[in-house]
């Protein structure tokens, strides 16, 4: 068994890793105070931040990590399901993701292992297994950020079944330098996105580079707690009536642009954000647009240095099955563009009770 880190609130707690969870396997050498330690390899501390840009055009990509603690993160922008990733003490060279199909934590990136390969599944089912391996060590990888040694690549291969034809691979390499993070990624497409600024912690890439800000964002909910009532009358005949009276959330989500450039998200519809709600076990039990009509034209949204924008959103504070909610729930809001753009998610707690 491996250690207990706080998942989906701060007050939830999951056992990162497993039973049976085999002992890892160390590079044969390290270099200085280069480790094998998963936190090395991506830091695990709240806000950090890395926008890698294609080699071949302007589109972006950012990768954030917020809601960090005890060593468990909200990972956004690397695969098109946000991720909670997070390390245990027994095996502090593997990055573990927690996977809603399984409802368990699954070994995502073993940083210890030099050639021997492993499998990850975001979810069950053909296409969403993926076989991953060190296909390189000791690289030297130059960006617009900067040149970083002793990175390391992790290639990924889908697995397919023997009728299925899979959708290309949303990502099939990605490489880390240690201390830094994310320095560079492939998508399925060949597409290659290299590091072009990062925040880790107290420092920023490219170096000395103090004064292009961040984007940033807030989610707010006009209670912490609400109170819903039941319903108390019982029918022996159908149609039955209720007087059950359901809560409402509403809250206010602000993106500022805190960098020295403008920002600029495009999207499908003319709907340009959602919101989410997640119980203690990271699952979505609601979401905005479950419910919600768009209209069908390409709208964008651009924000020069130092602006802001505000959505407003309500929420019904039921289930996607009509059930009221019970418990503690994570809101979360974020921009849906429809290509990479900029990460700027954002999360709120709240709890939600059904009093007689």
């Amino acid at each position: 068994m491996v250690g207990v880190a706080s998942c989906g609130t701060p007050d939830a707690t999951a056992i990162v890793g497993g039973p049976g969870d085999e002992p890892e396997l160390e590079a044969a050498s390290t270099i200085g105070a280069l480790s094998n330690a998963a936190a090395t390899w991506l830091p695990m501390q709240e806000g950090n931040q890395w926008v890698l840009q294609s080699t071949t055009g302007t589109s972006t990509r950012t990768v954030s990590l917020d809601s960090v603690a005890n060593g468990v993160g909200h990972l956004t922008g690397l695969h098109t399901d946000d991720l909670w990733v997070g390390t245990a003490s027994s095996t502090p060279n593997t990055l573990y993701a927690w996977t809603d199909a399984s409802q368990s934590w699954s070994a995502f990136l073993r940083f210890g292992y030099a050639t021997t390969g492993w499998k990850f599944g975001y979810a069950n089912g053909p296409c969403q297994t993926f076989n991953l391996k060190r296909t390189a060590t000791n690289l030297s990888v130059t960006t617009p950020a900067g040149t970083f040694a002793n990175a390391r690549t992790i290639g990924m291969s889908q697995v397919g079944g023997p009728t299925v034809r899979c959708a290309p691979i949303e990502i099939q390499e990605l490489t880390f330098a240690p201390d830094v993070g994310l320095v560079s990624l492939v998508t399925g497409t060949a597409e290659t996105f290299t590091l072009k600024s990062a925040r880790v912690g107290a420092k920023s890439w490219p170096a000395g580079n103090t004064g292009g800000g961040t984007l940033k964002s807030v989610l707010k909910s006009d209670f912490a707690t609400y109170t819903s009532k039941p319903n108390t009358i019982r029918c022996i005949t159908t149609p039955c009536p209720t007087n059950d009276v359901t809560a409402r959330a509403h809250f206010t989500y602000t993106v500022v642009n805190g960098t020295s450039s403008s920002q600029t998200w495009q999207f499908a519809t003319g709907c340009q954000f959602d919101i989410e709600l997640r119980d203690v076990s990271s699952s979505v039990v609601r979401r905005l647009s479950d419910a919600r009509i768009c209209t069908q034209a390409l709208s964008s949204i651009t924000l020069a240095p130092g602006a802001s924008k505000v959505f407003t959103a309500e929420l019904e504070l039921k289930d996607s099955d009509g059930r009221q909610l019970d418990g503690s729930f994570t809101a979360k809001a974020l921009i849906t563009p429809r290509i990479a753009a900029p990460s700027v998610a954002a999360t709120a707690a709240l709890t939600a009770r059904i009093v007689n």
